[in-house]
């Protein structure tokens, strides 16, 4: 196993859900106390920007404090967030949206809240990437799929 990689499960286990991921050995970043932030796999130090490309690219990492060993990943993820929706153009978050969350904190349906939402964003990726695959096909109808999830593969004719 590569040193530079360890198995930091909890934080990443909701980039993955459905996957027991305590058996991933993922990319560990570290954040010092003066906000930088060092990728141990690239051996290089790397910005928010960074971070949201691999996240783009469906990497799997955890985002340790160097002082303490805490995972901070969370609250990376939530300030990659906050940048991207506070520049012009990119809000996906309307503030009655925002206030409709932070009135869910503390109350009894928190948790079914946090579910609720899981859920639904994972439906929206799913049924996104069911269009596109749909798109794709009629684009180009020698593009074929032979199991849902799959790269697409070129058919050639005889």
């Amino acid at each position: 196993m590569d040193p530079n990689l360890n198995c930091h499960w909890p934080a990443i286990a909701v980039l993955l859900p459905g996957i027991n991921v305590r058996n991933i050995c993922l990319r560990t970043i570290k954040k010092y106390q003066n906000r930088r932030l060092y990728d141990t796999q690239s051996s290089t130090y790397i910005t928010l920007e960074h971070i949201r490309a691999l996240i783009i690219n469906g990497e799997v990492f955890s985002v340790i404090d160097a002082t303490t060993s805490t995972d901070v990943t969370h609250h990376v993820l939530l300030q990659i967030i906050g940048e991207r929706e506070t520049q012009a153009g990119t809000s996906m978050l309307s503030n009655q949206l925002l206030a409709n969350l932070i009135r869910f904190y503390g109350d009894s349906l928190q948790g079914v809240m946090g579910e609720y939402l899981e859920n639904s964003v994972n439906k929206f990726v799913e049924k996104q990437d069911q269009m596109r695959e749909q798109l794709n096909h009629i684009l180009d109808p020698s593009v074929t799929t032979q199991n849902a999830g799959t790269q697409p593969e070129r058919t050639t004719t005889p």
